[in-house]
């Protein structure tokens, strides 16, 4: 993912509370989903001069939480109900199957994702994972 942010105008920063979290799924598939999520948040800010994408990972009633935000373009209201739609793209050349597959990963781990998201001001993907048995250290996603 470094490649992306050789440009300088975008910046990807990172929060992890506790710092020592431990978050319940496959590692390579929930690195897969994030590599995802950041690429189209990178695309999302790739026109503007101070791109920022922000990965949060944290505790929230029981569960694990990772949050994906962008201060990007948005998407529009009209495409929100069907981003998670398998072949449903907003972009030229894009095929459609990555917010899908991110989301039959997320509900394949027992966990769910979803988005908010302003036209202009921005998106936020959460992903919410039940706390259980199976662990992958957040920590080793960002190295």
């Amino acid at each position: 993912i470094e490649y992306l942010f050789t440009d300088k105008k975008t910046s990807l920063h990172f929060s992890i509370v506790p710092s020592n979290l431990h978050i319940p799924a496959d590692r390579s598939l929930i690195e897969q989903v994030l590599i995802n999520l950041v690429k189209n948040a990178f695309e999302a800010c790739s026109e503007l001069p101070d791109g920022k994408i922000q990965i949060k990972a944290f505790r929230k009633e029981g569960t694990s939480m990772i949050t994906v935000s962008d201060n990007g373009r948005g998407i529009v209201p009209e495409a929100m109900d069907k981003i998670f739609v398998p072949f449903f793209t907003t972009k030229p050349g894009g095929s459609g199957i990555g917010l899908s597959l991110c989301r039959q990963i997320i509900n394949r781990q027992g966990g769910t994702i979803s988005v908010i998201s302003e036209v202009e001001n921005g998106t936020t993907f959460s992903i919410s994972l039940p706390i259980n048995s199976v662990r992958a250290s957040i920590t080793d996603l960002h190295h």
